[in-house]
């Protein structure tokens, strides 16, 4: 995870704000990260919201407290298939978008709820974000 964290960092991602799924394996990808993106990011908030099972009534839950203007860039940790299925239903494809462990997802969100609906800007698999960061800063 410490390579796909600055495979981020090289992607020039940033999260003021990051979410996490209370179970173990979700927060430490959430912390690892936070740990990487260095400045800026105000750490982990552990939500129960992001469990298992996580719906987009949840993740409503979870945005409705976020002040977009201030935190325009939010990062949310949980579990396959729930955010794929999220992201999905907020795209508006019927589709579902498979995510594996570790794989990253960004939506362009232009409030909530989402209307018009979300776009997908970048789908990297775990893979592509350990191999950006394995590579020599220039």
């Amino acid at each position: 995870m410490n390579q796909q964290a600055e495979g981020m960092l090289r992607l020039g991602l940033n999260f003021p704000l990051i979410y996490s799924s209370p179970l173990r394996r979700a927060r430490m990808t959430a912390e690892i990260v936070a740990e990487r993106v260095g400045p800026g990011t105000r750490g982990v908030v552990v939500t129960d919201l992001l469990e298992p099972g996580c719906n987009l009534a949840r993740v409503q839950r979870v945005v409705e407290d976020i002040d977009l203007e201030l935190a325009p860039h939010v990062l949310m940790v949980g579990h396959t298939p729930d955010l794929g299925q999220i992201a999905s239903i907020l795209i508006g494809t019927t589709a579902a978008i498979s995510l594996g462990r570790g794989d990253l997802c960004t939506l362009l969100i232009g409030g909530w709820p989402p209307r018009p609906q979300a776009v997908l800007r970048w789908l990297v698999p775990a893979e592509i974000q350990a191999r950006l960061g394995a590579e020599p800063h220039p």
